[in-house]
C-alpha cells in the first residue's frame, strides 16, 4: 500500500509519499519512486500496483515533453489515455497475476491510481488537483476538500482534518506531512521507507525537496510528535478512568 498526499496550502501545494512497495507474497521494498515532475508547474503521483504506475508516470512527462503540452489542462486530458492505456498492457502482460483473476482485477477499482497536483496559469489562475483510479481512469477534481489522500487514508485523512487549517503556508505544510507521515508508519508496516516530498507555488513552479532537506523537518518535528503522544495517552487514561 502506499500513502499518497497532495494538499493546498495558502501559498501553494504540497506533494507527500512514502517509497515501500509490498509485493503479492508480502515481501517489501523501500525504493520506489512514486512521482515525478512533469512540466514546471505539474507533478504526478501514482499509488496501487506499482509496475504499472511507475510506468504511467513515465510515459506521462515523456510525452508531455514530446507534444509540449503547456497546460495544466493539456496535461491532465492526455493523462486519461496514458494511464489507462499502461494498466491495460501491464494487465495483459504480467505474470504476477493468474489469468482468471485478470477480469476481477481489470474491473476492480483502487488497484491502482494517479494524482496531478500543480498551478495552473492558463484556465483558472489556481492550484489544483485531480486524481484518476482504475479501471475507467477518468478525471475527478478535488474542488470540495483542500486534501487528496491515497491507500492509508483512514488514519493520515484524520491527522491531516484536525490540524489543517487554510492558511497554513507551505512551510509549515511540509512539516504537517511528515508528521502524518511518521505517525502513519508506526501503526501501518505497508507504508515506510524514506518520504519523498515536492512543493508547488507560483514563483518557483515545482521543486522537488532533497533527502537532506526532509531529514531536517523530521528533526525539527520530533518535539511536537512527542507532545502528540503525549497528549493522547493522557486523554486515553482519563477516559478509563472516568
Amino acid at each position: 500500500m502506499t500513502l499518497a498526499l497532495a494538499i493546498r496550502a495558502a501559498d501553494g501545494l504540497v506533494l507527500a509519499s512514502d517509497s515501500r512497495v509490498t509485493s503479492p507474497r508480502g515481501e517489501t521494498r523501500d525504493t520506489s519512486e512514486k512521482f515525478l515532475q512533469v512540466s514546471r508547474d505539474v507533478g504526478v503521483m501514482t499509488y496501487g500496483i506499482a509496475a504499472p504506475g511507475y510506468a504511467g508516470i513515465t510515459r506521462l512527462v515523456n510525452e508531455t515533453k514530446i507534444n509540449q503540452y503547456s497546460t495544466f489542462d493539456q496535461i491532465i486530458e492526455s493523462a486519461s489515455k496514458v494511464f489507462k492505456s499502461e494498466f491495460e498492457e501491464w494487465l495483459n502482460k504480467t505474470q504476477e497475476i493468474p489469468e482468471d483473476v485478470k477480469p476481477r482485477v481489470r474491473q476492480g477499482s483502487g488497484s491502482l491510481g494517479f494524482v496531478i497536483a500543480g498551478y495552473d496559469d492558463v484556465k483558472t489562475k489556481q492550484f489544483r488537483i485531480v486524481s484518476y483510479e482504475a479501471p475507467t481512469f477518468q478525471i475527478q477534481e478535488i474542488v470540495a476538500s483542500p486534501i487528496f489522500a491515497a491507500a492509508q487514508w483512514h488514519i493520515a485523512q484524520y491527522l491531516v482534518e484536525v490540524t489543517y487549517y487554510p492558511e497554513i503556508s507551505v512551510k509549515q505544510l511540509c512539516n504537517l506531512a511528515v508528521f502524518v507521515f511518521l505517525e502513519t508508519t508506526t501503526v501501518e508496516t505497508t507504508v515506510g521507507g524514506p518520504i519523498q516530498l515536492a512543493i508547488v507555488t507560483k514563483s518557483q513552479g515545482y521543486q522537488r525537496l532533497h533527502d537532506d532537506d526532509i531529514q531536517r523537518i523530521i528533526e525539527n518535528v520530533q518535539g511536537q510528535i512527542c507532545s502528540f503522544r503525549t497528549e493522547l495517552l493522557g486523554v486515553a487514561k482519563a477516559i478509563c478512568m472516568a
